[in-house]
């Protein structure tokens, strides 16, 4: 069992030499702050993160994410053929899609009611989604709070029965923010989708 002295000298060295000891902060700038949150480095707290770092952090191993949002369905049949030109169609919204299946939803961040991911937290999404259509030209366009913010087109070839398109993206959202994947004609009225897929998950 280590003396009171020992004891001493290691509380002292946590605080660093005795030239430059600090006592409101461990050595190395970790600091506990007054709401209990572990600062390391020059952060400054933000009163929400519990661990906050500045600089890199190096991971030896495993981290372990309790809740990693995200999401991911597929949608194994459609037939628009009521497709009307220029027609826009959500992704995974079950009131437009048949046969969709959502694979994962953690933190329940996506509604299949209206095909809409609501982001949890503000930081940076990946997002990805795929179209196999045949007889008529249609293209996949994120959307952004209902704002259209990139079209993946897909023109269709008589050569080929069925063709497929695939985009990703990466975007920063605020809490609160929500991205749709929307599925759409052009020029055409007779396009049938088959195989789709929309996910996303947090950076």
């Amino acid at each position: 069992m280590a003396t009171l002295s020992q004891m001493l000298a290691r509380a002292v060295d946590l605080f660093g030499p005795a030239a430059t000891a600090n006592p409101t902060k461990l050595y190395g700038n970790l600091v506990v702050s007054p709401s209990g949150n572990i600062l390391i480095g020059t952060a400054t707290d933000n009163g929400v993160q519990k661990l906050q770092v500045s600089g890199n952090a190096e991971v030896s191993g495993y981290l372990a994410r309790e809740a990693q949002v995200a999401f991911g369905l597929t949608q194994f049949y459609y037939n628009t053929d009521n497709f009307t030109t220029n027609q826009n169609i959500v992704m995974g919204s079950s009131a437009y899609w048949g046969g969709t299946t959502v694979q994962v939803n953690v933190g329940n961040c996506f509604n299949p009611a209206n095909g809409s991911f609501t982001a949890p937290v503000a930081g940076d999404y990946v997002f990805s989604a795929s179209l196999t259509t045949s007889n008529g030209d249609t293209y996949l366009e994120f959307y952004k709070n209902g704002v259209g913010i990139g079209i993946q087109w897909l023109v269709y070839s008589a050569i080929a029965d069925w063709s497929t398109t695939s985009a990703t993206i990466i975007l920063p959202l605020a809490a609160g923010d929500y991205v749709q994947c929307v599925a759409a004609s052009n020029n055409s009225t007779t396009a049938t989708g088959y195989g789709n897929s929309f996910s996303g998950f947090l950076l």
